[in-house]
């Protein structure tokens, strides 16, 4: 096993939307970190589609929230369904009016929000280290210790400062 004292503060274990976004902020604020995800590509479906105003706004503040609403449409109305009949419609058009410069609900497909985001954190010099799986982590007062398992199946072990697990609900 291939021991690595890493240069980095923080591992991100999960490039979906929650990992990427905490590295987006990571890199606007300057900590070094790495973002593996055991996923040979990124995502093709939606298990994410609202962006709440207030998630547009930071990408406002971030400088790509345009880039969103080139890409999402503006839901209007919520249908509520039963055994797949209409039971009611409730608008919700200009929800956030008069609280947010962003009034609405925006829907974006996941991969469309990851590539967005990927292309954030690749323009400030980092990349999503594809193809490697976390096995284990061991955390003791001087950090957390992660097992990886590489690409080429090698094993790594990684000691950071800090580990932020955003592999979602299966990991």
């Amino acid at each position: 096993m291939q021991t690595t004292e890493n240069e980095t503060e923080v591992l991100i274990v999960g490039a979906g939307p929650t990992g990427l976004m905490m590295a987006c902020q990571l890199a606007i604020q300057g900590i070094r970190f790495r973002i593996i995800d055991k996923k040979e590509q990124p995502t093709t479906h939606s298990g994410a589609l609202i962006i709440q105003a207030r998630s547009i706004e930071i990408f406002d503040q971030m400088g790509i929230s345009q880039k969103f609403i080139n890409e999402g449409i503006i839901a209007n109305h919520i249908n509520i369904l039963f055994n797949g009949k209409q039971l009611h419609k409730i608008s919700i058009k200009n929800i956030g009016t008069g609280i947010s410069k962003f009034p609405y609900l925006l829907m974006v497909k996941q991969a469309k929000t990851e590539e967005i985001l990927t292309d954030f954190i690749n323009s400030r010099g980092y990349y999503i280290e594809r193809g490697h799986e976390l096995l284990n982590l061991y955390q003791d007062s001087t950090g957390v210790t992660a097992e990886l398992r590489n690409p080429d199946g090698n094993i790594e072990s990684l000691k950071n400062p800090y580990l932020i697990a955003a592999d979602g609900g299966k990991s």
